[in-house]
């Protein structure tokens, strides 16, 4: 597949979103935005990516297209859930070469909702007050520090609310630590924030800019405002603390495309979560902005700012191998790779 010349820019780019699911909405959107803006954009399954190093430079082989070469830039796509194989992989392409959005060092410091919550607080970022759990007694002390119930309950780790639960008192609490507390990496105890009850904001930052926001509002009968739990979205404009929260966040964590999850007290705006790979369905469904378009845009600018000339270029680019992948808007053949 021969680099096109693009009318917005001096070349086509040949770009990659990490991710393991091509039954995606973000997936065909970035394809959408990509190939309005004269770029190709393919689905990269991490799954398919072997690490190969001692024979020079570390590589990629991946195992149906062969070694890696020619992409401008991989967008990851992977959330909170991401393995500790794929961090890896991220390191490994970036040591490769490439240009990877988020970074490994990113990604890994932000995962974790109780180490992200932390480094935030030492910048002195607001969050909601949190205990990591470990112990009975730790429990005990969390609840002299949080107060009265309720309390929210959560994994250090996970997406669109899995695993969250609400303890109306103490004895649910401690039911809910006896049966989920004995895992390895522990389980978050939280301050419930009454006056924002079922409501938070999303806000997508893209490069040290909001590129849209919204509110959440949970269902009836649900304390969880997530879109996949069938909370509902709805235009929102973001106070100027809210707004240079987010921005804040975004860059102590150091990254360049983020999902900022804030709540609302009465003491003014907190950050719940930072997400790696925010999700923009909703958001673009709720306020009739385009979210992909940003993303794509900053991506290639970054690619096209950093482009070896022209002659340094693989002879036979990974993206001339790629004839069969997507390579159109939304409408193409979306087969995993």
């Amino acid at each position: 597949m021969p680099a096109r010349e693009s009318p917005n820019g001096p070349r086509s780019l040949f770009l990659a979103c990490l991710q393991r699911s091509v039954e995606n909405y973000s997936l065909r959107r970035f394809q959408e935005a990509a190939f309005a803006r004269g770029h190709t954009l393919m689905q990269l399954n991490p799954l398919n990516c072997n690490l190969v190093l001692g024979a020079g430079p570390p590589q990629v082989f991946h195992e149906r297209k062969g070694y890696l070469q020619g992409l401008d830039a991989i967008l990851v796509r992977r959330g909170s859930g991401i393995t500790e194989e794929e961090l890896a992989l991220i390191d490994h392409l970036e040591g490769a070469g490439f240009l990877v959005i988020n970074s490994h060092a990113s990604i890994a410091r932000s995962r974790d909702k109780f180490l992200a919550s932390r480094l935030l607080a030492s910048h002195g970022i607001p969050v909601p007050k949190t205990v990591l759990l470990k112990t009975r007694a730790g429990l005990e002390e969390a609840f002299r520090l949080l107060g009265r119930p309720p309390y929210i309950l959560k994994p250090t780790r996970g997406t669109h609310g899995v695993g969250v639960m609400l303890a109306e008192s103490r004895q649910s609490a401690e039911s809910i630590f006896d049966a989920f507390g004995g895992a390895g990496e522990g389980l978050l105890i939280q301050e419930f924030i009454r006056e924002s009850r079922g409501i938070d904001l999303r806000v997508v930052v893209v490069n040290g800019r909001v590129v849209g926001a919204m509110r959440r509002k949970a269902a009836r009968g649900e304390f969880r405002a997530n879109i996949h739990r069938t909370g509902v979205g709805e235009p929102v404009k973001l106070s100027q603390r809210a707004r240079d929260l987010a921005l804040r966040a975004a860059q102590v964590a150091g990254l360049e495309v983020a999902g900022v999850d804030l709540i609302e007290s009465r003491s003014g705006p907190l950050v719940m979560e930072l997400n790696t790979s925010p999700g923009f369905e909703g958001l673009e469904r709720a306020t009739a902005v385009d979210i992909a378009g940003p993303i794509i845009e900053y991506v290639a600018a970054k690619a096209l700012s950093r482009e070896r000339p022209r002659e340094a270029r693989p002879v036979r680019p990974f993206a001339e191998l790629a004839g069969d992948w997507p390579w159109g808007g939304g409408g193409g053949d979306e087969r995993e790779v």
